[in-house]
This record gives structure tokens, sequence and C-alpha cells, in this order.
């Protein structure tokens, strides 16, 4: 008996932890003058393996706002499940 809920408590908790899947990380970087007009469009992707509270995160910390003189330069970034 002990054998057989060891087995259930540990089936259980695995269960319950968080898998961790490959998704894709695509960075748009938008470089525009100081009237808003756009300049140059890049883009750029990577695959994370991680859960996807923890890709999130490490996706969404590539976005940011820079402003060097009369440029600024934005990149957003958008976090995806691959099929």
């Amino acid at each position: 008996m002990k054998k057989v809920l060891t087995l259930l408590i540990i089936g259980g908790g695995l269960m319950m932890s968080s898998c961790s899947k490959d998704f894709n990380c695509t960075c748009t970087i938008v470089t525009t003058d100081e009237n808003g007009g756009v300049l140059n469009t890049a883009s750029s992707a990577v695959v994370l393996n991680d859960t996807e509270k923890k890709a999130k995160q490490e996706c969404e910390a590539g976005n940011a706002t820079v402003t060097n003189g009369p440029f600024t330069q934005t990149s957003t970034c958008v976090l995806s499940e691959r099929p």
C-alpha cells in the first residue's frame, strides 16, 4: 500500500510541474527620425526552451526604446508557441 501511495504522490507531482516547451521570440526594431518618419525596420528571432512564463519574461526583456539625438530606436518583442 505504501508503494502505491508513493507512486501516486510522485505521479501527481510530475503532472503538476510546468513543462518546458519551445517558443519563438520575435523582435522588431524600428528606427525613426525626430518627425516620426521610419528610417529602418529590422527583425530577429530566437528560440527559447522554457516554461511559458519564464520564456515570456525573457522575451519581453528585449522591449526597449533608445533615443540618440534626433533618432529613436524601438524594439518590440513578442512570444509565440512553436508549431
